[in-house]
């Protein structure tokens, strides 16, 4: 830059002030600066001690309070009470260790200890709860130093007390929250909770900066916090007087000791919040602000070294001559600006007002070279060319406001926005006024999505507020999807959509889906329909053989006993649901709650039963016509002629010279076969349905194969009893299998294995049913039986498993809470128990944790044919 044009610049004139200005300024600020500084410091100092002091009594207060609250909790339980009068009994010892874990997850450093009192007896566990199982650490000895700290508790402290102390058995030192446990005079032990002294020292002197020293002081002035850990005084309450280190000792003057101690004195007695002390300690003078922790009677105290912080003299030449340099170059900037800059900028700022408001303005041109004479002409340009850009741009607006209204009316979503305030803005689409049925400015929109005002209308209320406040954008995203992305209105199903729109404004986005939705349904309905054609056409012989079992069910129904009425309803709704019809499952289960819940002597109705067997058979009726239910065997025999044709077999036997000289054995030995099926038909429906209600629980299952020996038996006999194997398949899926994930965790494989075998012996039939699961949870049913009043509670743990088998097998227990369509209420296996009884058989449950359960069922049968 020239000299010319750097002398005519506003930085050459800004150059020029600024040199003089800084030379006369420096003189005079010195002088004010100087007079001013000590008196302000200090006064500084005291006041930013104050807050600091109390601002460190509202955390640690705060920070203690929840401790303390929930270890005088945890020492009123009864249980615990209960435990130190009894220690000796096995049950209180378990509950009372479960009630103190309990706690442990409450309590910030997730530790415990307890004491009782009658034994010295002391128990403890830690976050990571390495001492489970060896809880009690060793017993307290009135003798041993160590644990002086519990007998002088008692003796000194009536409720509860803070105490930092080192711990021999887990080698820790803690500040210990001690609550003394009594029954009137007696007492009883102590329980409560450790905060890591090291955590509590980090956060305690964390972001403190040079020359402030924290200090925590208990009611008799021992140090329990200091940022050196040589001067806190451990087990402060067994110790003596002399013993102690005391804050009071930091201080040599006995004056300020006393000052001290006073201070301690007069904020115990709650008429102060804050005492400030002007003492002396071995590094100097320090302003000490005390302020009384009631909640605890501790005492937190700021030492705040005013001249260190502050560094007035370090910093004092520099900050002098800025002062002065300041004051000096902002009276020569006035003057100066005045004439140079001031004057013609305020001709161009009254052209820039009156041009924004639209007055008639014109600028005059300007003969100056400098920055003013450029920035003036600069700005005439500016104007010309504003004007031109500003009538293609409005004319633009116009266009592009009236295609984006007309695009926005023609939407098929509803868009609205709205603010903190919740209220509908007026800009809004046409399709929400058909939504709503009626126009929405300045209508709530909680009024809209919810015009009943019920617990959704807050919820919602209470997500958006929340999502307006925060400013993490991601934290508001969260929130906004946990709003429902579905509403029912008006006999409407909306889709909803909130998002942001900056930080002040949120958009909802609805669309009518209710048409979909109702298609949807129908879809699901349909599909479910083509799924039991399917399962009736594939097995059709099953399905007819059950249907037929289950009307003659229907109709006998009244003649059975309420317990049997009950089982039989459980059992046929497992099979029905198993051959996928489409509404008589759920009928039975509105059944079989009902005859949970009914009196005894109430009769017997089928009603709504065979009104949904009816619209299932319609429905194989309307895609497999009538003759789906016609019997379409390879021979035709009425029962009444195999009868007959037994009978005639029978007197042609009572002649044996006839049989033998007709050799008439082999066509003898033919007709009782005639009434045997073989057994795998029976049971030919079950590898389908555990694959498909596996797939139902998200569970992996390799294909389900029947083994052993294919026999022929009486179908009559043995159809009872392979209808209840339906609940052993469901229990072993429900109960048995795992989910692949919890598989994997345990070493197995993601695929779960249920195997069946039938097998022929000397006697009979062997049913065996095994699968690879987690196995009984003998723990829940005998939890179950306990809460079923079947066995005492004391004695729960002498109870066999052989004992709680039975239970299970009378349907006594289940460890189901709630039934639902697929799993019920423990009477599965007893269905199952019932029909091997009344064949004459026995049944064999084999359990391992983790290995799997096996059922053995032995029917003793002659009458069995290869």
């Amino acid at each position: 830059m020239h000299k010319s044009s750097f002398r005519h610049s506003l930085q050459g004139y800004f150059l020029n002030v600024l040199i003089v200005g800084s030379l006369v300024l420096g003189a005079a600020m010195f002088l004010v600066y100087y007079s001013a500084l000590r008196s302000v410091s200090w006064e500084l100092g005291v006041e930013y001690a104050t807050q600091l002091v109390l601002k460190e009594r509202a955390e640690i207060s705060n920070g203690l309070d929840r401790e303390i609250t929930l270890a005088r909790k945890l020492a009123d339980s009864h249980l615990l009470r209960a435990w130190t009068e009894n220690e000796e009994s096995q049950t209180l010892k378990a509950e009372a260790l479960a009630e103190l874990e309990s706690y442990k997850r409450y309590f910030k450093d997730h530790v415990y200890f307890f004491v009782i009192h009658r034994s010295g007896h002391y128990y403890f566990n830690d976050a990571e709860g390495r001492y489970t199982g060896k809880e009690l650490q060793y017993t307290l000895d009135p003798q041993a130093p160590a644990d002086s700290w519990y007998f002088s508790t008692i003796d000194k402290v009536k409720e509860y007390t803070l105490n930092v102390n080192y711990d021999k058995a887990i080698k820790d030192t803690k500040v210990w929250i001690d609550v003394v446990m009594r029954d009137g005079e007696r007492v009883l032990g102590m329980a409560g909770t450790g905060l890591s002294f090291g955590s509590f020292m980090e956060r305690f002197v964390k972001g403190k900066q040079e020359g402030v020293v924290p200090i925590l002081v208990n009611k008799e002035g021992a140090i329990q916090a200091h940022p050196d850990a040589s001067l806190v005084d451990l087990s402060s309450i067994s110790k003596r007087e002399e013993e102690k280190s005391t804050v009071f000792r930091l201080f040599p003057s006995s004056k300020d000791q006393t000052a001290l101690r006073g201070a301690l004195e007069e904020l115990a007695k709650g008429t102060e919040q804050v005492k400030v002390l002007d003492l002396r300690d071995a590094t100097g003078k320090k302003v000490c602000a005390i302020a009384h922790i009631p909640e605890i009677q501790w005492y937190s105290l700021i030492l705040f070294d005013v001249h260190k912080i502050l560094g007035f003299t370090r910093f004092l030449p520099l900050v002098l001559v800025a002062g002065t340099s300041l004051l000096l170059l902002a009276f020569f900037i006035l003057l100066s600006l005045r004439r140079i800059v001031l004057q013609p900028l305020g001709v161009l700022t009254q052209f820039a007002k009156d041009y924004q408001q639209g007055k008639p303005a014109e600028l005059r041109p300007h003969n100056r070279k400098d920055e003013i004479g450029v920035l003036t002409e600069t700005l005439r340009s500016m104007v010309h060319t504003i004007r031109e850009y500003t009538e293609k741009l409005e004319e633009k607006v116009k266009e592009r406001t009236e295609a984006l209204r007309d695009l926005f009316d023609r939407m098929e979503e509803g868009v609205l926005s709205f603010g903190p305030d919740l209220i509908v803005e007026p800009e809004y689409s046409k399709e929400c006024e058909r939504l709503f049925e009626r126009p929405l400015t300045g209508v709530p929109i909680l009024r809209l999505i919810d015009p009943a005002g019920g617990n959704f209308s807050a919820l919602f209320q209470q997500t958006l507020t929340s999502a307006f406040r925060t400013k993490d954008s991601y934290k508001r995203e969260v929130l906004l999807s946990l709003l429902p992305s579905e509403i029912s209105l008006q006999g409407k199903i909306l889709q909803m959509r909130v998002r942001p729109v900056g930080d002040r404004r949120m958009m909802m986005i609805l669309k009518d889906v209710t048409y979909h939705k109702k298609l949807e349904e129908q879809i699901t309905h349909e599909q479910k329909i083509l799924k039991f054609v399917v399962t009736a056409l594939g097995n059709r012989s099953y399905f007819l053989d059950t249907l037929d079992a289950f009307e003659g069910f229907l109709k006998e129904g009244m003649k059975l006993s309420s317990d049997e009425l009950y089982r039989y309803v459980h059992t046929y709704k497992g099979v029905l649901l198993q051959l996928d019809l489409v509404y008589t499952p759920q009928a039975l289960h509105e059944a079989e709650e009902s005859l949970s819940i009914r009196p005894r002597n109430t009769v017997w109705d089928p009603g709504s039963i065979l009104e949904a067997l009816d619209q299932d058979k319609k429905i194989l009726t309307q895609y497999l016509g009538n003759r789906f239910f016609e019997r379409m065997k390879t021979y035709i025999l009425e029962p009444e002629d195999l009868e007959g044709l037994e009978r005639l077999a029978e007197k042609v036997k009572s002649f044996p010279q006839v049989v033998k000289d007709l050799d008439l054995e082999e066509e003898l030995s033919i007709i009782p076969k005639l009434r045997r099926v073989r057994i795998f038909d029976l049971f030919a429906v079950f590898p389908s349905q555990v694959m498909e209600l596996a797939t139902l629980r998200g569970k992996q299952i390799e294909p389900l194969h029947i083994e052993g020996e294919n026999l022929r038996v009486n179908p009559e006999k043995y159809e009872p009893l392979a209808l209840s194997f339906v609940h052993i398949f469901r229990n072993a899926v429900i109960h048995g299998i795992e989910d692949p994930e919890r598989r994997i965790k345990k070493g197995k494989p993601a695929k779960g294995k249920i195997e069946f075998t039938i097998e022929r012996t000397s006697k009979g039939l062997l049913f065996r049913v095994r699968d690879d699961g987690q196995g009984v949870q003998w723990e829940e049913v005998r939890q179950k039986a306990v809460e079923r009043g079947l066995i005492p509670k004391e004695k729960a743990d002498m109870v066999s498993e052989k004992e709680l088998c039975s239970f299970l097998l009378n349907g006594e227990v289940s460890t189901r809470d709630e039934a639902d369509l697929f799993s019920g209420r423990g009477i599965g296996l007893s269905a199952v128990h019932k029909e091997v009884i009344r064949l004459g058989g026995s049944m064999q449950v084999h359990t391992k944790q983790d290995r799997g359960t096996e059922l053995i069922i032995d029917i003793p049968d002659s009458e069995v044919f290869i």
